[in-house]
C-alpha cells in the first residue's frame, strides 16, 4: 500500500499536482491543487465514492483554494447521483466527468464555466433539465461534442428558473458555438441577432420544436449539421450574407418544405424551395414532398435529401449527370424515382434509379421491390436507411451487392441472395434490425467487414467460427488457441480474426485463395501459420502486428502482398517470399526488426514505398531478377549499434551498385544490396535506380551475386555469408 501511495504521489508531483482529501458536508472530496486553484480529482478513481446517492453540491473551495475544474471521469459511474450544483468559480469540466451518471436528472451550470470536455455527460439518459443564470454565459461555453452538452439528454434549458421556449440569442454573441443548443427540443421560436457571424456545427441539431428559421443578414457560415434533425422545421430563409453552408446543415429535417434565398446572395439560389448553387447547376439541399428537380441542375450532392423521410417522389430531368451516393440516404417515404427519357446517364424502371444501360441500381425505393433482370450491381447506399423497405427480390443477373447497399433497412425481415452473386460489400446489411433470415449461396466468395453486424441473422448465430457461403465471416465469442479453416472456404474475410490475442495456431487449407484485409491483425499470440498453396492475395494489414510469428514461408501461389500485410511483425526472423509474387505493397514488412536477410524473387515487378522500412536488423537484400520498380524509402532502416551511435540504412532509390560509405560519426553502414549476374546494367540504366550522390560518399564498386545457381533459400544463406558492403542515404 505504501508503494502504491508513493507512486501516486510521484505521479501527481510530476504534473505539479498533489492529491488530497477534505470532508465537506459529510462527503470526502478528492482534489488536487496547482497555482492556487483546486480541481476535483478524477482519473483512476472518482472524486467521491461511486456509492454516493442523491443531490450534491460541489464545494466552492477545497484546501483553501477555489474549485475551478472537475477532472476527467471525476464522477464516472456514480449512478446514484440525482442532482449536481457546481460552484460559481468553475471554469472547466473535463471529459467523462459525469459519464454514466444514469440517475442524474438536474444540472446547475454557473456563468463562470467556459469548457466542457468529450462525453462529460455521456450516458446521463435521465437528465430532464439544465439550469443556467444567463444565455450570454451559456453561449460562451465550448462543447467538445454532442455528449459534452447535457442538453443532449435533458432537452429543456432553464434560465433563472424559467423554461426557455422562445430563444433569443444575446446581441453580444458573434459566434454560436458548436453543439450550443443541440437537443434543446423545448425551444419553439428562435431569434438570431445581426451580431452573429457564424453558426457552429450541430449548434441547433435536434431542436424539434423549431418550425421557422430565419438567418440574419450578418451570418456568413452555417456549420455541419447546424440544424440537422430539427423535425419541426418547415421553412428556412437564407440571407445575402451567407457564403458557406455545409452539406449536412439541414440533414434529417423531414418536415422541411421550402428554402428561400435572398436574390442578392452571390453563392446560393433557390428554385421551387430547393437550395441550389448560384448558377442553378448544383442541388445542395432538398426538401420533402413530391419534388421535381429544375432542368438547370447537373449534379445532386451527397446527403442532399438525406433524412428527408417526407420525400415521396422525385423527378430527375435530362440535365442531371451526377448523383451523390448518399443523396437519398434515409428517405423512408420515397416510393418513386422517375427520370427523363433523354437523360444520357440515368434511367428508371419500376420506380428505381438505374444507370442508362440498366446494369447498375443506383438508388432504391421503399415498399416491396423487384429488381429488374438487367441489374448486375446494387450500388453503394442504394437502399441505405430505407426503413420502409419490406421485401426485395433479386434476379440472378446480380453479381455484386456493394458496400452499405442495404444498411439500416430496419423493415427488411428476410432476403434471398441469388447464386449469381459473388461479392457482398462491407456493411452491406449492417443495422437491419429485423433481418433474421438470409440465404447466402456458395457462389459468394467475398464478404466485406461487418456486412451483417447488428442484425438478428448474425446476432443469433452460435459462437465460434462463422462461415457464410464460402467465406469465413469472423470468429464470434471467445477466440480459441488454434483454428483450422474448413476445407471449401475460398476467402478469409475482412477482420475475421482481428484482435484475437489468444490465437496461437492457424491452418489454412488449399481451397483458400484470398486472405482479407486485417484478417489476423493484432493476433500477437500467433506463432504457427500454415498456408495452403492456392492463396493468391494477402490483403492489406492481413497479419499486421502478429509479433509472435518467427518464420514465414509463402506458398508459390501468392502473387500479391498487400500494403502493411506483415508490418510490425517484429519477431519475424526468417522470410521466404513466394516465387510468383509480383507486387510487394507499401509498408508490407515495415518494422520487421528481426529480419536479417531478404531475397526478392525475380517475379517481383513492384516494391512499394517503405516496404522494408524500419527493418533495423536487415543486413542483406538479394535481388533475383530484372530490376523492379521501387518506392521511396523502401529500405529505410534505423538501428542502434553497440557503440551507441545511430546507424542509418536509407535506400530510397537504389542505383544498382553498392555504396561504400562511412558516416560522419564514424559508424559504417552495413546493408548490402546484391544484384543477379548479368542484370546489373538493367539496374544502372533504369530511371529509378540510377547513380546518386549521398552525404559524404557515392555508390561504388558493383558487387554481383549469382543467385540463379541455387534455390531461393540457398540464395538467402549465400547472401548472408558474402562480404558486407556499406550503404547509405540516397537523394535524387
Amino acid at each position: 500500500m505504501k508503494m502504491i501511495l508513493f507512486f501516486a504521489a510521484v505521479l501527481f508531483a510530476a504534473q505539479g499536482l498533489f492529491a488530497d482529501t477534505e470532508e465537506v458536508d459529510g462527503i470526502a472530496w478528492t482534489y488536487s491543487t496547482k497555482d492556487g486553484q483546486s480541481v476535483i480529482q478524477g482519473g483512476r478513481s472518482t472524486a467521491v465514492p461511486t456509492s454516493t446517492v442523491g443531490a450534491i453540491e460541489i464545494p466552492s473551495s477545497l484546501g483553501g483554494c477555489p474549485v475551478t475544474g472537475i477532472g476527467k471521469s471525476a464522477f464516472n459511474g456514480c449512478n446514484g447521483l440525482t442532482s449536481i450544483i457546481v460552484p460559481d468559480s468553475l471554469v472547466r469540466i473535463e471529459s467523462f466527468a459525469f459519464s454514466g451518471c444514469s440517475s442524474l436528472t438536474n444540472v446547475v451550470i454557473p456563468s463562470s464555466l467556459l469548457e466542457i470536455g468529450d462525453y462529460a455527460f455521456g450516458g446521463c439518459s435521465n437528465l430532464a433539465s439544465v439550469c443556467i443564470s444567463d444565455l450570454l454565459s451559456w453561449c460562451r461555453i465550448s462543447f467538445s461534442n454532442l455528449y459534452a452538452n447535457p442538453l443532449h439528454y435533458a432537452h429543456n434549458l432553464y434560465a433563472k428558473g424559467e423554461l426557455i421556449t422562445e430563444l433569443t440569442i444575446p446581441n453580444a454573441v458573434t459566434n454560436i458555438c458548436g453543439f450550443a443548443f443541440s437537443g434543446c427540443s423545448g425551444v419553439t421560436e428562435l431569434t438570431i441577432p445581426d451580431s452573429v457571424k457564424s453558426i457552429g456545427d450541430y449548434a441547433f441539431s435536434s431542436c424539434n420544436g423549431l418550425k421557422i428559421v430565419t438567418i440574419p443578414n450578418s451570418v456568413m457560415d452555417i456549420g455541419d449539421s447546424a440544424f440537422s434533425y430539427c423535425k419541426g422545421i418547415v421553412k428556412v430563409s437564407i440571407p445575402a450574407s451567407v457564403r458557406d453552408i455545409k452539406k449536412t446543415a439541414f440533414d434529417g429535417c423531414d418536415g422541411l418544405t421550402a428554402i428561400s434565398v435572398d436574390a442578392k446572395n452571390p453563392i446560393y439560389s433557390s428554385v421551387d424551395g430547393l437550395l441550389l448553387s448560384k448558377d442553378g447547376k448544383i442541388l445542395i439541399q432538398g426538401i420533402n414532398g413530391d419534388v421535381k428537380i429544375p432542368s438547370s441542375v447537373t449534379s445532386i450532392v451527397d446527403s442532399a435529401f438525406s433524412g428527408c423521410s417526407g420525400l415521396t417522389s422525385i423527378a430527375i430531368p435530362s440535365s442531371v449527370a451526377d448523383i451523390g451516393r448518399t443523396a437519398f440516404f434515409g428517405c423512408n417515404g420515397l416510393a418513386m424515382i422517375s427520370v427523363d427519357a433523354n437523360n444520357p446517364v440515368y434511367s428508371s424502371i419500376n420506380g428505381l434509379l438505374l444507370t442508362k444501360d440498366w446494369k447498375i441500381l443506383v438508388q432504391g425505393i421503399n415498399g416491396n421491390v423487384t429488381i429488374p433482370k438487367s441489374v448486375e450491381c446494387i450500388e453503394k447506399f442504394a437502399f441505405g436507411g430505407r426503413a420502409g423497405l419490406t421485401n426485395v427480390i433479386m434476379p440472378d443477373s446480380v453479381t455484386t451487392i456493394a458496400s452499405a447497399a442495404f444498411c439500416g433497412c430496419s423493415g427488411l425481415a428476410s432476403i434471398t441472395v441469388p447464386d449469381s452473386v459473388t461479392k457482398i460489400g462491407d456493411r452491406a446489411f449492417i443495422g437491419c434490425a429485423n433481418l433474421a433470415e438470409v440465404m447466402i449461396p456458395n457462389s459468394v466468395v467475398d464478404i466485406g467487414a461487418d456486412a451483417f453486424d447488428d442484425t438478428p441473422f448474425y446476432n443469433t448465430h452460435p459462437d465460434g467460427l462463422v462461415v457464410f457461403g464460402r467465406v469465413v465471416y469472423k470468429i464470434k465469442g471467445a477466440c480459441p488457441a488454434a483454428v483450422t479453416i474448413p476445407d471449401g472456404v475460398v476467402t478469409i474475410g475482412w477482420s475475421a480474426f482481428a484482435d484475437c490475442t489468444n490465437l496461437m495456431s492457424v491452418t489454412i487449407p488449399k481451397s483458400v485463395r484470398s486472405v482479407g484485409k486485417r484478417a489476423f491483425s493484432n493476433c500477437i499470440g500467433l506463432t504457427q501459420l500454415t498456408m495452403g498453396d492456392s492463396i493468391k492475395d494477402i490483403g492489406d494489414h492481413a497479419f499486421y502486428n502478429c509479433s509472435g510469428l518467427t518464420t514465414l514461408k509463402m506458398p508459390t501461389s501468392v502473387t500479391c502482398i498487400g500494403d502493411g500485410a506483415f508490418s510490425s511483425c517484429c519477431g519475424l526472423t526468417s522470410l521466404i517470399i513466394g516465387t510468383s509474387v509480383t507486387n510487394i505493397g507499401s509498408s508490407a514488412f515495415f518494422g520487421c526488426s528481426g529480419l536479417g536477410d531478404v531475397a526478392i524473387p525475380g517475379s517481383v515487378t513492384t516494391i512499394g514505398w517503405s516496404a522494408f522500412s524500419g527493418c533495423t536488423g536487415l543486413t542483406n537484400v538479394v535481388m533475383i531478377g530484372d530490376c523492379p520498380q521501387i518506392g521511396a524509402n523502401a529500405f529505410l532502416c534505423y538501428s542502434i549499434p553497440s557503440t551507441g551511435a545511430r546507424r542509418k540504412q536509407h535506400v530510397q532509390r537504389l542505383s544498382g551498385v553498392n555504396l561504400s560509405h562511412t558516416s560522419r560519426n564514424g559508424v559504417n553502414f552495413s546493408c548490402m544490396v546484391q544484384l543477379p549476374e548479368g542484370n546489373d546494367t538493367y539496374y544502372v540504366k533504369d530511371g529509378q535506380w540510377r547513380y546518386h550522390q549521398v552525404p559524404g560518399g557515392f555508390w561504388q564498386g558493383l558487387k554481383v551475386a549469382n543467385p540463379s545457381r541455387g534455390s531461393q533459400e540457398q540464395d538467402t544463406r549465400r547472401a548472408a555469408g558474402l562480404r558486407k558492403v556499406d550503404s547509405g542515404r540516397i537523394r535524387r
